[in-house]
């Protein structure tokens, strides 16, 4: 890769369309040897804004090399000479070198554009499979010496290569995870040999690995991938690797023989790297691997635990913003937008929740499209998931909608209960879910979870052998410190989808059962816990309103979630709440019943607290007539009512209204709880 970090590719290759075949042929050996190059049948997609893709490609090319064919050049190639100059590819760093493809012959001065003559000639008619022609091929693109060209030549070339992947030119970021990676892979001890990335589907652990094969390719003899979904993946790709190491079992009847014979290769041989991909049941790939390795295994996986294989997995995370942004900018060919359409690509970026799959798959839509990026936010707000599904897309077999889809179902397939926790996760806030919304909730979350959870108290080992098989895909992350679970907001959306309206309602239901449930009491001493659920509060009162949800613990979640947030002084975001509470209350339970006094008392202290008397005063008044007719003229919650409105009419200065209120509350408290009682 060049060293200038405004170059993403190394040449840009320049060429007649009747001689794309053979200029593709000189593409793959630059880059099995390394060589990052931009080729437009590679890099651009049918729809691509042509002209403007090709300017972007040129001026992030270090090198351009124009290819020559037997028509000589063609008109599109002068224009993109042009480009060229006009992006000043000419420049005193930059370079522009000629290559004459077989069946040309070499033209004169004057038959070349300006910025052609007098450039480095590459001569490949005698063969595209030359060594030497394609050693000062590369020795020009690199601008290294001729003196240097076989010590560039040793220290770029791969012998041996059967990574199924182009380097990714919009490849942004990560660097900390491939710094660890080969520290980790190259420090000393028998553990150094192995190392494995695991993550989330669609967090990006393939083209991390295939990043880590290019950036490094230079360490190794030998850099070998094979895919590992099932079994029978694993076994193709041993015999694929057979084949291209050329062993003498490669061709055998019996795959079984070569891919021993790939074992024996490994343990023999040093300085490989073979890269085992999608690698997501440990125990399924342990029988394969090499006893004593010389070389590095490089393992990409959603499983979390690698103790069988005797690694500690990095974890990839998702990207930071700045890097989201970066990539979605590059990915959509938009490296300079205005402010409005920057800001745009931020919000689009954070919508997507910094998931490298999302972001590639919009990027890659908007770049096809030419679509702004404040447009295909303003429609993935709208339409979601079912936007992503929407685009070709290359080196990914399928759309981010369905990323997920097999992981769900092969943990259903091991525990409903497992699912069940899948499913009540996608209606709470997606980070920092406490666990004892679970523990604490199970009785109203459905006889799965109430039976998967009896006795969790007494043995806290039930929970973690619930929530393993969410850990074990990556579906969920779990806070031991903590005491919580996290879950990416598209894998939220996704687990929504699948449920179908009925079953959402019904999910949802229970979840806020199990919020109410959880919930502790309004003291002081209560504010942590609430702290940590007011977030999930908040997701189950946007699940109540999107789904109309009226169920009666609707209302008494929303009315804690109110309490709290008003306590802690931000009065503008209790109040829907209360307000919601209320209606629910009136709905459910009629206008008549206690709770609905409740909500009308929490309601008027709310006013109260802003100054807005003329609002609190008929809800004070309206919630003291309940309790009085349903609870009798003597209860305490009586006498807290006349006690409040009391405090409202003193805090206008109505006094003669507020004495008699306090009496009468004075005397229900001591006639109930007795002359010498605190309160």
């Amino acid at each position: 890769m060049s060293q200038d970090p405004r170059w993403r590719y190394d040449v840009f290759l320049s060429h007649s369309s009747r001689d794309k075949t053979a200029v593709e042929a000189v593409a793959q050996r630059l880059s099995a040897e390394g060589v990052t190059v931009f080729l437009d049948q590679w890099d651009l997609i049918p729809g691509d804004p042509w002209q403007e893709a090709l300017e972007e490609a040129l001026e992030a090319s270090a090198t351009c090399a124009v290819f020559l064919g037997p028509d000589g050049i063609m008109p599109w190639q002068n224009e993109e000479m042009r480009i060229a100059l006009d992006r000043g590819v000419n420049d005193r760093t930059r370079r522009v070198i000629t290559v004459l493809l077989p069946g040309s012959s070499q033209p004169g001065d004057e038959d070349l554009p300006t910025l052609l003559r007098r450039r480095t000639w590459v001569d490949l008619r005698v063969g595209l499979e030359d060594d030497e022609a394609l050693r000062r091929l590369i020795a020009g693109i690199r601008g290294v010496p001729p003196g240097q060209v076989e010590l560039m030549r040793q220290a770029s070339r791969t012998p041996i290569w059967n990574v199924p992947h182009r380097r990714n030119q919009y490849f942004t970021g990560r660097d900390d995870v491939l710094g660890q990676l080969h520290a980790a892979l190259n420090a000393e001890g028998s553990a150094a040999l192995g190392q494995a990335i695991r993550g989330l589907g669609g967090i990006g652990k393939t083209q991390t690995a295939v990043e880590y094969c290019y950036r490094y390719r230079h360490e190794y003899q030998a850099i070998l991938w094979a895919r590992t979904e099932t079994e029978a993946d694993l076994v193709a790709g041993l015999v694929e690797i057979a084949r291209v190491l050329d062993l003498p079992e490669k061709d055998a009847q019996e795959q079984e023989q070569a891919v021993q014979a790939v074992g024996r290769w490994l343990e023999e041989k040093d300085d490989w790297l073979l890269v085992l991909d999608n690698a997501d049941e440990p125990e399924m790939v342990a029988p394969f691997l090499p006893i004593t390795p010389k070389g590095h295994l490089l393992l990409t996986s959603r499983a979390s635990n690698f103790d069988l294989l005797e690694m500690a997995p990095l974890k990839l995370g998702l990207m930071s913003a700045d890097e989201a942004e970066a990539f979605l900018l590059q990915r959509a060919r938009r490296p300079h937008p205005a402010a409005e359409e920057q800001q745009a690509a931020a919000d689009l970026a954070e919508e997507l929740g910094y998931l490298p799959l999302a972001l590639e798959h919009a990027g890659a839509y908007i770049s096809i499209h030419a679509a702004l990026f404040s447009a295909y936010l303003a429609s993935y707000r709208s339409r979601r998931l079912e936007l992503l599904s929407e685009g070709p897309l290359r080196d990914y077999r399928e759309p981010v909608t369905t990323t997920w889809s097999l992981n769900f179902d092969q943990v259903a397939s091991v525990s409903d209960a497992a699912a069940e926790v899948l499913r009540v996760s996608a209606f709470l806030a997606p980070d920092r879910i406490p666990l004892e919304v679970l523990t604490q909730g199970a009785p109203e979350l459905g006889p799965t979870l109430a039976e998967a959870l009896a006795g969790v108290a007494e043995d806290p080992l039930r929970l973690d052998k619930l929530l393993q098989p969410l850990l074990q895909y990556s579906l969920i992350e779990r806070d031991l410190e903590a005491r919580t679970i996290s879950i990416h907001r598209m894998v939220q959306e996704a687990v929504r989808q699948s449920l179908g309206e009925t079953l959402q309602r019904s999910v949802a239901e229970r979840v806020i059962g199990a919020l109410a449930h959880s919930s502790p009491g309004q003291e002081v001493e209560s504010w942590p816990l609430c702290e940590r659920l007011e977030p999930h509060w908040l997701a189950a009162a946007g699940a109540i309103n999107q789904l109309g949800l009226v169920p009666a613990a609707a209302g008494a979640l929303l009315n804690q979630a109110g309490f709290y947030i008003q306590q802690r002084g931000r009065y503008r975001d209790a109040s829907p709440l209360y307000e919601r509470s209320l209606q629910i209350r009136e709905k459910v339970l009629g206008a008549e019943h206690p709770d609905v006094a409740g909500s009308l008392n929490n309601l008027a202290s709310l006013h109260k607290a802003q100054g807005e008397y003329a609002k609190a005063a008929p809800l004070y008044e309206r919630s003291l007539q309940i309790w009085e007719q349903v609870l009798g003229a003597e209860h305490p919650d009586v006498a807290t009512s006349l006690n409040n409105l009391a405090m409202l009419h003193k805090a206008q200065g109505e006094y003669a209204k507020a004495a008699p209120l306090y009496e009468r509350s004075l005397q229900i408290w001591e006639q109930v709880l007795g002359a010498e009682h605190p309160d």
